[in-house]
């Protein structure tokens, strides 16, 4: 799945917060919760794909 210019990883973070949260993306997600969930991903790798997340979150919520 592709969503825009995110990645993979991304998205599939994306995803999986959306499933673990009650509250959405302003929920706190532990990090050892991350790295559990993707334990094939590097810490640079996760690092990457939440910050292109935040990025789009950013973007999307200044056009609101």
């Amino acid at each position: 799945m592709k969503i825009g210019e995110l990645g993979r990883l991304a998205v599939k973070i994306g995803l999986w917060i959306a499933k673990e949260s009650t509250h959405g993306y302003s929920d706190f997600m532990p990090e050892n919760e991350l790295i559990a969930a993707f334990p094939d991903a590097s810490i640079d790798e996760l690092g990457f794909a939440l910050a292109e997340l935040s990025t789009v979150i950013s973007s999307t919520r200044s056009r609101l």
